[in-house]
């Protein structure tokens, strides 16, 4: 979709690594124009930068062992004692699980792609991610499984984050995503990759 967009405005994409705790900061000083993959519209970082309109609608979802996933149906088997929930700092995985677990242990990985391979070896048990997120770790990792990715504990969309100050950015990258909608190409990219 990103690759679409920058065909329809004639520029060349460049993706830059970043992390939940610097990507305000990033587009802020202008090290990228725009944030993309898997970002959570929330009021929070709606203060920070400008959202386009939703593309997608997630949930949160747990991803487990495959062998403990009948363990962790739903929140309440998850906040047990001796439960560890890892989190990367400053997403809003992070945010549900301290909001939602008082008895589990929480344990903090700074990068989040490890998350998964902690899990499938034992240095935790399970995380909340989105459940498209959740789906396709479990689909490239037999190991892990995505639980009731279909019945997501949350409700939450996603969305590109641009500059604040930078409306007519917004207004064309809305215009975009409108389009895209309506022509159905935004329904063959999620058919695709979702």
């Amino acid at each position: 979709l990103v690759q679409m967009a920058a065909r329809a405005l004639g520029v060349e994409v460049r993706f830059v690594a970043t992390d939940w705790n610097h990507l305000a900061d990033g587009l802020a000083e202008g090290r990228y124009d725009l944030a993309v993959g898997g970002i959570t519209r929330t009021m929070a970082r709606a203060a920070e930068g400008g959202f386009t309109r939703p593309y997608l609608t997630i949930g949160k979802s747990p991803l487990a062992r495959l062998e403990d996933a009948y363990r962790f149906r739903d929140l309440a088997s998850i906040d047990q004692p001796g439960v560890r929930v890892a989190v990367n700092p400053g997403g809003t995985n992070e945010t549900f699980a301290r909001a939602m677990l008082k008895k589990a242990t929480i344990v903090v990985f700074d990068d989040n792609l490890s998350i998964p391979e902690a899990i499938a070896s034992g240095k935790a048990d399970v995380m909340f991610t989105d459940n498209i997120e959740a789906r396709l770790v479990a689909r490239n990792d037999q190991r892990l499984a995505a639980i009731r990715p279909d019945a997501p504990l949350t409700r939450e969309t996603l969305g590109w984050m641009a500059p604040r100050d930078d409306q007519p950015f917004l207004n064309w990258l809305n215009l975009f995503l409108e389009q895209a909608e309506l022509d159905g190409e935004l329904e063959r990219v999620k058919s695709t990759w979702f």
